[in-house]
């Protein structure tokens, strides 16, 4: 019996389309059976047993690795990467440890072993991964070459020769052991295969896998013409056996086939083709099903040019029996020959024409003649009529109607035309010819008409008489042709229960389906048709563009259904470690006719075989659907692959183990529904291990030893997911702290002990209540009676033993009291009091507090140092603080012994009555103000009417004075001042008119004297505070200036706007009349002013210049002297010229001056 660690591989895969599955185990079940018993036996050896050596399949292998010792051993596991880098790292009762390989390469296996506290073993092994093999076995395979079939198992460009491979047949028996075998039956075939590693060639890596072998299905292919001209009508190719598969074509001399559709059987057009030439169409069969080995057929095709050339009459014939017709042949590619027929009868022959040669063919009678053009065997038929010019009465015809294809329910009907006869007659026959020239219609005229039906084209006709004259139609008529819908469908689909069939069209189609039990449905284009009948269904699609109105088409085809496949998704094994494997049961369908995924979490394919080993976790999916089928209508299968919980961090805490006490070990992690069972262990202090049996499955025990505590924790499965351990030992060092043996409180007391250590406590009160306090949550003392104190750290790391101590409470009433302040004086001495309401002194704490809340006093009377809120505590005699509020607040202030202010007076002017007297400052400790007055006379007197105010109005000039006390009649400030009348009489001066011209920007400076401030307004807006002023603009102005002893006066001044230049003078004068003199005035713009007055003759009598001339004021006054003599009476001119300096202007007039004696 071999002695060697196994792995059990499940394997599968695809390869060249097929399934390969599972055979059997690497080992035979006893062999199993004694390699686990091995690994599970009790050995006090230390090792790591395990191969040296692996194969992935599939990406993946498991390997197994046993350590020896004890079960109650603590094992660590750790895989390490060639790099240094750690894979796992596990610490459990793992005797065995099992790890999921998905890398080829080396990797060392440390295990370190503990027993107890103990360390009892380390150590390494080395393990090599090699990568998957390069398998090529196909699940399947058919006898296709001369019967036989040739299995391969590896890629034979890989190592082949370090595998040991050995063939059986469906029996058992051995038939070959080399890579490749041949074969010619039908049946299951199975191969077993090791890798061998080292110098000897130990097999490593067993694995099995099968088979089928069957016999193939054939077929050929047909085409109805294998040569065949360019035009023409379609070519039909169908495979044999109800093959079904792909056609091509594949011009002779090109590399590149081309699609030319689907199925069974396939109609195609010659234009599809890529013009004449010799042609492969190629058949490719569906053999997803693998049924066939011969996977492709073809037939060969000659596609000839087409012959093509004009026919057409030059000149008609002129009588019934004349042959004076003429007929053109103009070849448009050159042609082996040319026919001419009528009516069956061959005229002549034409050989070797070229391209672009006419031919004419004379002698010809009326009527309609046939001409074929041949290159080969492919031929080409035209028709032209050779018209009779002078057709006798009873060949006239007329064309009645033309009518073009026209449309019914399930597809086109023919168009046609009928001819009528112009005269009744008897003996006459009609022709009908199509545009090939050949006779497809005949008869007798019946009823002076005649009529035809037929496809769309272009046709010719004739009409004899009785005596053999012809009459043919001169011009082709034609038969518009009537557009029709197109849609595809294939014409076979294998269904599953379902399928939503859309059909294939580009148009706006309306299609109804037929079904196999004639029942109808209507459907929009893209809308889909659900198939659930097996049989023959009927597609009609009607064209939804009521403009464009094609005709409809009818198109069959067939459905054959199949079933779903019945599966579930199983979970079929998992271990400690995390591994697990699902497994599709198909219940007893062949996994070689169904295709299998199963999806991940982030719905990605992660497998297509039976056997899944989710790397991940989440809503994972199964699909199975039948081979060459559309899919059926059942959404795949969820499950659930839960993430494996192989390890928990698992946390203890352990209490203090004092002298004479118990202690307690609480394992605080949240188990989470993971755990199934906990075992407890203890470690002695000489390394002795013994099961705490009556700890089974409690998180929480009590303790009295000290030495090492072990909890394992196991999963449902029975596997380790987690342990942890904690050493006890006894503790002398305790949670001492500071506690008074009697306690006196005020109604009641927050307290907490004192103590150097951080300590919680558990206190039991007078009234049995037990309660935990802190430094955050201290404990209200408010009964009388003994309380207990047990206390305990705060910290779980510090290991100190509990002490209890107690304390004896009682309880006093809260004391009345109130601080008042008792004295103060004028030096700004205060003092205060505690008033106790007649509570003895003796019997109370007083406790007096700055406004800092520093201790400042605990006698009754207290003298403050510094100001602010203080406060005042009082206590009953020994006893602690009373509950809040139990201080009272009061505000020193601090005492004003001198005041800080002034005393103003309002300026007395002229005109004001009164004036106010104003003491400024801060009076919030102010408490009585007294006014006194003395006039110029020195008469002294107390202004009783002002006591107590601040702001005072009076009349009189002479000295006020005022005094200032506070609450206890201490003089804080003392002032006088002297109240004296305004008498300064300078007033501002202002003209009340000035001129400006604003767009010159002449303007005059207002200067109204001297004084303290000014105020320039135009109407009641201010605009300026300067001393001077020059406006600007035209308005009403007002000034309001302040004088130096703050009296205000105002005065108001009328700005126009003047932009004329003006100079004026009389126009008469009288001789040495003082009243009525000649002279000149002008306006404010004339700076410069220059007079002259001529007599009639000429002579200058009289000249004036000035400068610095005012408004108002008259210049160049003259009485009509002339060198000491007055001139004569008459008339006079007078030529005034005028300057504005600043602006420049300068003009000159001319006037008149009547002088009077």
């Amino acid at each position: 019996m071999k002695k060697s660690l196994f792995i059990i591989v499940l394997f599968g895969l695809f390869t060249n389309g097929g399934f390969a599955s599972i055979l059997k185990t690497a080992f035979e079940k006893e062999e199993f059976e004694s390699v686990h018993a091995m690994f599970y036996q009790t050995d006090e050896n230390f090792s790591i047993t395990g191969p040296n050596e692996l194969c992935m399949y599939n990406g993946n292998v498991i390997g197994e690795f046993f350590g020896g010792g004890l079960s109650t051993d603590v094992f660590r596991w750790r895989v390490i990467h060639s790099d240094g880098s750690i894979l796992v790292d596990r610490v459990g009762a793992f005797q065995t440890f099992n790890h999921t390989f998905s890398e080829a390469g080396f990797f060392d296996i440390e295990l370190t072993v503990r027993r107890g506290a103990n360390q009892m073993f380390s150590g390494t092994k080395t393990i090599k991964i090699n990568p998957d093999p390069d398998l090529v076995l196909a699940g399947s395979y058919l006898l296709c070459e001369n019967g036989t079939a040739t299995l391969t198992l590896l890629n034979p460009e890989s190592d082949v020769s370090s595998y040991q491979i050995e063939w059986f047949d469906g029996n058992g028996n051995t038939i070959g052991t080399e890579n490749s075998i041949v074969v010619d039956k039908p049946d299951n075939y199975r191969v077993d295969f090791n890798k061998t590693s080292g110098e000897l060639g130990t097999p490593v890596c067993h694995l099995s896998l099968s088979t089928f072998v069957y016999q193939p299905k054939d077929y050929s292919i047909s085409i109805s013409e294998s040569e065949v001209c360019f035009s023409g009508t379609d070519i039909t190719v169908s495979a044999s056996g109800g093959a079904f598969g792909s056609w091509f074509y594949q011009k002779e001399g090109t590399e590149v086939k081309e699609l030319l559709g689907e199925g069974n059987e396939l109609v195609f057009r010659r234009g599809v083709l890529d013009g004449p030439g010799n042609y492969d169409i190629i058949f490719e069969v569906d053999n997803s099903a693998n049924e066939y080995c011969k996977l492709s057929d073809s037939v060969t095709l000659n596609l000839i040019v087409q012959p093509s050339f004009r026919f057409y009459f030059e000149s008609g014939s002129e009588t019934c029996g004349s042959e004076d017709g003429v007929l053109v042949i103009l070849p448009s590619v050159d042609l082996d020959y040319v026919q001419l027929r009528k009516d069956n009868e061959n005229l002549t022959r034409l050989f070797n024409l070229k391209q672009g040669e006419e031919f004419r063919i004379s002698g010809l009678k009326a009527g309609v003649y046939r001409a074929s053009g041949g290159i080969g065997s492919c031929t080409t038929g035209r028709s032209a009529a050779v018209p009779h010019s002078n057709p006798g009465p009873d060949l006239l015809y007329s064309l009645e109607e033309i009518i073009g294809e026209t449309c019914n329910e399930t597809g086109k009907i023919n168009g046609s035309f009928k001819v009528k006869m112009l005269e009744e007659g008897v003996g006459r026959n009609f022709i009908i010819y199509n545009s090939n020239g050949v006779s497809i219609q005949s008869g007798a005229i019946e009823n002076n008409e005649f009529e035809f039906t037929g496809p769309s084209g272009n046709f010719y006709f004739e009409i004899i008489n009785q005596e053999g004259c012809v009459n043919p139609s001169p011009e082709r008529i034609r038969i518009e042709s009537k557009g029709q819908v197109s849609f595809s469908v294939p014409t076979r689909i294998t269904v599953c229960e379902t399928f939503d069939f859309i059909p294939d069209t580009n148009e706006d189609l309306i299609f109804t389906l037929t079904f196999p039990d004639n029942s109808t449905e209507i459907k929009k284009a893209g809308e889909s048709f659900v198939l659930n009948q097996e049989g023959t269904y009927t597609l009609k699609g009607i064209d939804a563009d009521l403009e464009r109105a094609f005709c409809p088409r009818e198109s069959s085809f067939i459905v054959n259904l199949t079933s779903p496949v019945a599966y579930e998704p199983e979970l079929v094994s998992k271990d400690c470690f995390g591994n697990q494997q699902f497994k599709v049961n198909l219940f007893g369908s062949d996994p070689s006719k169904v295709d299998i995924r199963w999806f991940n979490e982030n719905n990605q394919i992660v497998g297509t075989g039976e056997i899944l080993f989710p790397t991940s976790h989440g809503e994972f999916k199964l699909d199975v659907q039948p081979k060459n089928s559309e899919s059926c209508p059942m959404p795949p299968k969820s499950f659930i692959v839960n993430k494996p919980v192989v390890n928990l961090d698992i946390l203890m805490e352990a209490g203090v183990l004092c002298p004479g006490s118990d202690s307690s070990i609480t394992l605080v992690t949240d188990l989470g529904g993971f755990s199934s069972r906990i075992l407890w262990y203890f470690i002695d202090l000489d390394g002795n291990v013994s099961e705490l049996q009556d700890f089974e499955d409690q998180t929480q025990i009590s303790i009295q030893n000290p030495g090492t505590y072990e909890s394992v924790v196991f999963n449902d499965l029975n596997c380790e997911i987690g342990r942890a351990f904690v050493s006890i030992a006894e503790n002398s060092e305790f949670a001492d702290f500071e506690l008074p043996e009697k306690l006196i409180i005020c109604e009641s007391f927050e307290y907490f002990p004192e103590s150097e250590l951080d300590l919680f406590y558990e206190v039991i009160r007078p009234n049995g209540d037990q309660i935990t306090v802190s430094k955050d949550i201290p404990l209200i003392i408010d009964q009388f009676g003994e309380y207990s104190f047990t206390s305990f750290p705060s910290n779980i790391s510090e290991s100190f033993c509990p002490i209890t101590k107690t304390v004896t409470v009682e309880i006093a009433d809260a004391v009345r009291f109130e601080p008042e302040l008792y004295e103060k004086d004028c030096n700004g001495r205060l003092v205060f009091r505690a008033n106790l309401f007649g509570t003895d002194i003796t019997e109370v704490d007083i406790f007096w507090f700055d406004e800092k809340g520093e201790f400042v006093g605990n006698e009754e009377f207290m003298e403050p140092v510094s100001y602010g809120e203080f406060s005042l505590e009082v206590r009953p005699k020994g006893s602690k603080g009373c509950p809040a509020p139990n201080k009272v607040e009061f505000e020193v202030i601090k005492p004003v012994v001198e005041l800080d202010a002034r005393l103003n007076a309002t300026p007395f002017c002229p005109g004001n009555e009164t004036v106010t007297l104003t003491l400024e400052g801060d009076l919030n400790q102010v408490s009585n103000i007294n006014w006194y007055f003395s006039d110029h006379s020195g008469r002294y007197s107390i202004l009783e009417d002002f006591s107590g105010q601040y702001e005072i109005a009076v009349s009189e000039e002479g000295t006020y004075e005022v005094e200032v006390f506070n609450d206890i009649n201490c003089l804080l400030f003392k002032d006088l001042i002297l109240v004296v009348k305004s008498r300064d009489e300078v007033r501002p001066e202002v003209n009340e008119t000035y001129q400006i011209c604003a767009q010159l920007g002449i303007a005059e400076v207002i200067d109204p004297g001297i004084f303290s401030f000014y105020q320039w307004y135009l109407e009641s807006d201010l605009i300026s505070e300067d001393p001077t002023f020059s406006p600007k603009v035209a308005g009403n102005y007002t000034l309001t200036v302040t004088s130096f002893e703050g009296c205000d006066y105002s005065a108001a001044f009328t700005v126009v706007e003047e932009c004329n230049v003006e100079v004026k003078h009389p126009t008469g004068m009288k001789i040495n009349d003082p009243e009525r003199p000649f002279l000149v005035y002008t306006n404010y713009l004339v700076d410069q002013l220059d007079i002259w007055i001529y007599n009639k003759w000429g002579q200058l009598v009289y000249h004036c210049s000035t400068t610095n001339l005012s408004q108002g004021e008259p210049y160049c006054i003259w009485y009509g002297d002339l060198n000491g003599e007055t001139i004569q009476p008459g008339s006079y001119s007078v030529k005034m010229t005028y300057r504005n300096n600043s602006e420049k202007i300068s003009n000159s007039t001319f006037s008149n001056l009547m002088v009077l004696e």
